[in-house]
């Protein structure tokens, strides 16, 4: 029994801490005003190496594709090639390999990944003990779930999410947790300062938690991704409303 608590515990607080960790790592790295930026410019490799997460995230991922909307990542052949390009010629064909952002990539991106969490994380573990540890990985492995393999159908509209997901994936699909995370992730997207968790709950500590707007319920459902009836029910009235 005393085992099991100390493996919840873990959980309870790996969870804690890496949502309201990533919220903030998520803002001040990938989203890194110039300022940070210029520090990063004066410590060498490391600074480097956060330059390039950034580059991948914010320019890449959020400005050089799905320029057209949330759900297309390229409106033509042309324009994935060009960027294709560009990339191999700065040197950064490692970007493209990652799916433009969508992915986190091979095990050596894996582990990049994670790095703004280890130095508090490893503190938090090494304080809890190893069954602790075993509890507080948990978070870590759904976290990195989420980027890799749940990040692309965020972009997808709601039913080709579901037509192309494996019968292992369909059910979490379904779930609340995933439709609140496509909404949640379209207004990180749209609006770039908020909403920054795939981890949910960190952007609510750090008052960076943005919801839907009649207008953006409106706009969601355009585009096909999963919004609740009494939504789409309202959307007109409340619309009408807020003029």
């Amino acid at each position: 029994m005393q085992i099991l608590v100390h493996i919840l515990s873990g959980l309870l607080l790996g969870y804690l801490l890496l949502c309201i960790s990533e919220s903030a790592s998520h803002r001040n790295f990938l989203h890194a005003s110039p300022r940070i930026r210029k520090f990063w410019q004066r410590i060498g490799l490391i600074g480097r190496y956060i330059h390039n997460s950034w580059y991948s995230h914010h320019v890449v991922h959020h400005y050089r594709t799905y320029r057209q909307n949330h759900v297309t990542q390229f409106r033509n052949q042309d324009e994935a090639a060009a960027l294709e390009a560009d990339l191999i010629r700065r040197g950064k064909q490692q970007i493209a390999l990652n799916s433009y952002g969508l992915r986190v990539g091979s095990l050596k991106e894996f582990i990049k990944y994670v790095y703004p969490h280890v130095p508090h994380y490893a503190l938090l573990c090494y304080l809890g003990g190893p069954w602790f540890t075993l509890g507080a990985l948990l978070p870590v492995l759904f976290y990195q779930w989420l980027a890799h393999y749940v990040h692309p159908y965020l972009h997808m509209n709601y039913a080709q999410a579901l037509n192309t997901a494996s019968p292992l994936m369909r059910p979490f699909l379904r779930s609340r947790y995933f439709r609140f995370l496509a909404q949640h992730h379209y207004l990180h997207h749209k609006y770039v300062h908020c909403n920054y968790n795939l981890l949910l709950g960190g952007d609510l500590v750090w008052r960076r938690q943005r919801f839907p707007s009649p207008q953006d319920y409106a706009d969601m459902q355009a585009l096909g991704l999963f919004v609740a009836a009494r939504h789409k029910a309202g959307t007109e009235l409340n619309l009408a409303q807020s003029r």
